[in-house]
């Protein structure tokens, strides 16, 4: 996994295999119950990106917050 803190804070969680992916979108899906789409929302300074994998976090029905 690569993590990297921006300057504002943000800390960015990017997997780098298949199986990281995978341990990171359960990960996410059990400990970062915020909106999908406003990574602020819940006041979590962490941003866990799953883009380039084709992997459901718990709770979200193909990506999208309920």
């Amino acid at each position: 996994m690569k993590a990297t803190i921006r300057a504002d804070g943000m800390l960015i969680v990017r997997p780098e295999s298949d199986l990281e992916a995978y341990a990171l979108s359960r990960w996410s899906g059990e400990n970062l119950k915020t909106d999908w789409y406003n990574v602020r929302s819940t006041g979590h300074a962490v941003m866990v990106d799953l883009s380039g994998y084709d992997v459901r976090v718990p709770g979200y029905a193909a990506g999208i917050a309920p």
